[in-house]
């Protein structure tokens, strides 16, 4: 899914290229493993969608180099 996502979304949005490649794929992981619950475990319900603004968060791998602020 990842090598489609890139392939769809990286040709027509140049900011793509601006934003790490980790949120993306963790979103990927995480959504699969949202289905595989769902259908694996009884009373389940179907993946929900995070709402925008609520608790909003993303995922990063590796070192992380926080400069100035906060």
């Amino acid at each position: 899914m990842h090598k489609r996502l890139i392939a769809e979304v990286k040709s027509e949005n140049s900011w793509y290229y601006e934003v790490s490649k980790c949120s993306p794929q963790q979103a990927l992981r995480d959504l699969e493993r949202a289905f595989k619950n769902f259908l694996t475990i009884p009373k389940r319900g179907f993946p929900a969608f995070k709402k925008k603004g609520k608790k909003d968060s993303f995922y990063l791998e590796g070192s992380i180099k926080i400069l100035k602020g906060n």
